[in-house]
């Protein structure tokens, strides 16, 4: 499966090891979609999810996706859903084929 999407869209999940391996799965000019909670879920009232491992830190992403893994980070913003909970809303782009690129 790698190289063969255009969209990968990841919702409510994290699991840092998997991160990595995203851009793999995109076609050239792909894009990876993500949302998932943030740090200060724990303190909000609903108080889940509360563990680490299962919340970002701020621009968290752009550092792996953008810095280390050379993707084209698009919008990297926090949102905070109705219920209170600090969420990420990011998208990057994976870079096209470099004749694409000369062509614009």
């Amino acid at each position: 499966y790698f190289g063969r999407f255009h969209l990968v869209t990841v919702a409510r999940y994290l699991h840092r090891p998997l991160l990595p391996l995203l851009p793999r799965l995109l076609a050239p000019g792909g894009m990876i979609l993500y949302h998932t909670f943030m740090k200060g879920c724990e303190t909000s009232a609903v108080g889940r999810p509360r563990r680490p491992q299962f919340l970002l830190e701020e621009g968290e992403l752009q550092r792996v996706f953008g810095d280390e893994l050379g993707m084209r980070v698009l919008c990297d913003r926090i949102h905070t859903i109705s219920d209170g909970r600090p969420t990420s809303l990011f998208l990057a782009q994976l870079a096209p084929p470099a004749k694409l690129q000369s062509q614009q």
